[in-house]
């Protein structure tokens, strides 16, 4: 049916030519987390052409796998940077209403960064799509970035001067946490053919005119290619060639923790901290030694992001070398080796964020760094034990709850020995091991 229109939202099981493709695309992506019960999926969908493209694909595969398969819930992340922006996320309801989704708007409320908005915006909408596929219980998050994305994330990534594993560009399946993945079906697929599938489904796109707005570095970039100012086929065999460069990093990387935790010369405390033997730490190809550093650096400090590479190589020259480092900061971590080479949180002069506690709250996720499972009870607080003005440099960024009263109600349990019997210990699991490992291959 090549050239004629797509059935609209009323008739999402009939296939047509610009959409069928990118329905078998999301079969095959969600096929490993189909079990016998099925799998709930997050359709992250701002009502741009290429989300839409993905919930109408979605549709048709939901169709062609039938009720087993799997469910879907859309899921709408309204920024509030623009005053257009919740009638824009009603209209993606009513078009998930017309293929049979469910759907769900979620809002980044608080006040907003006045500088760095991108990056926030994008730190938000990760963190609001994982809360709703935890609360759901949906296995995946699934997005539609295609492969002009890709080839922006790489030329963007160039520009910085990262190495093989940020010019790799975005995984295709990525850990959010423990539990959920996010997925990227569409990766290969040009963002004109999502375009298509739209128009032929006559579902009228929103356009965000941050997306033409030449302040921010990847929208002049998209004008560029727009322009044919690169050759996308030569920076496809880059990025290529620079995918195959992390999948051996990260065999490498697998290999390396495995066998130095089996010998015990790597370990992660309930504390958070990450601890490696100097001597094996140095025994390791440099190459090896960057990604452990960005991995232990980024974990150890529960942080969205690694720190830049061009400090990452300079810390990584002063651990492999002799001299004791006493306090080295870096990306929100505090780094000190002897023979031993710790990363643990860094307290910071402002101290961690704390975390309101409604009434009945079950779980919450600390400072990225821990799980706590909380008993359900009175609202409280979370807060970091430094901000009572109490703890070492490793105590003070331990949790601790606060009843409504102020008065301590539970702390992480090392901390009990200083606080004494009337403290319960709360009850977590640190998160700082899956961070350290998360998406590399089995060792």
């Amino acid at each position: 049916m090549a050239g004629s229109a797509c059935p609209g939202p009323g008739h999402p099981a009939e296939l047509c030519a610009p959409t069928d493709d990118l329905a078998r695309r999301l079969r095959d992506a969600l096929n490993p987390f189909i079990g016998s019960h099925g799998a709930t999926a997050i359709l992250a969908v701002s009502g741009g052409p290429d989300s839409l493209a993905l919930m109408i694909a979605a549709s048709l595969a939901a169709s062609a796998v039938g009720a087993s398969g799997f469910r879907v819930q859309v899921v709408t992340v309204d920024h509030r940077l623009r005053p257009e922006s919740a009638a824009e996320a009603a209209l993606v309801a009513r078009y998930a209403a017309a293929l049979g989704f469910s759907h769900r708007t979620v809002a980044w409320t608080g006040a907003k960064p006045a500088s760095g908005i991108p990056a926030a915006a994008r730190a938000a909408r990760y963190r609001l799509l994982t809360q709703a596929a935890e609360e759901t219980g949906a296995a995946v998050v699934i997005t539609a970035h295609h492969q002009d994305d890709q080839v922006e994330t790489h030329l963007l990534a160039a520009a910085r001067g990262a190495g093989s594993i940020g010019l790799a560009g975005m995984r295709e399946r990525r850990a959010l946490t423990p539990g959920v993945t996010l997925l990227r079906p569409f990766l290969d697929v040009p963002k004109a053919r999502l375009r298509e599938a739209v128009a032929a489904a006559n579902l009228t796109a929103i356009e965000d005119p941050s997306n033409a707005d030449r302040r921010y570095a990847r929208a002049r970039l998209r004008r560029d290619l727009a322009e044919g100012r690169h050759d996308r086929a030569v920076i496809l065999r880059q990025i290529a060639t620079h995918q195959d460069r992390r999948r051996q990093l990260e065999v490498g990387l697998a290999e390396a923790i495995g066998a130095l935790r089996g010998r015990g010369k790597l370990s992660v405390g309930t504390d958070g901290v990450v601890r490696i033997d100097r001597e094996a730490f140095s025994a390791l190809e440099t190459d090896l030694q960057f990604l452990f550093l960005r991995r232990a650096v980024q974990a150890s400090a529960g942080a969205d992001y690694p720190p830049d590479a061009s400090s990452l190589v300079r810390l990584a020259a002063r651990l492999a070398g002799r001299a004791a480092v006493s306090g080295a900061s870096l990306g929100g971590a505090v780094i000190r080796a002897g023979s031993t080479i710790c990363f643990a949180r860094e307290y910071g002069r402002s101290g961690l964020a704390a975390i309101e506690l409604p009434a009945g709250a079950r779980r919450v996720v600390f400072d990225g760094r821990f799980d706590i499972d909380l008993a359900g009870g009175e609202p409280g607080r979370l807060i970091a034990f430094g901000l009572l003005g109490r703890g070492n440099h490793l105590q003070r960024t331990l949790p601790v709850v606060l009843k409504g009263d102020g008065h301590l109600l539970a702390a992480h349990p090392n901390l009990l020995e200083k606080l004494g019997d009337r403290t319960a210990a709360l009850r977590l699991r640190e998160r700082v091991s899956w961070r350290l490992q998360a998406d590399l291959p089995p060792a």
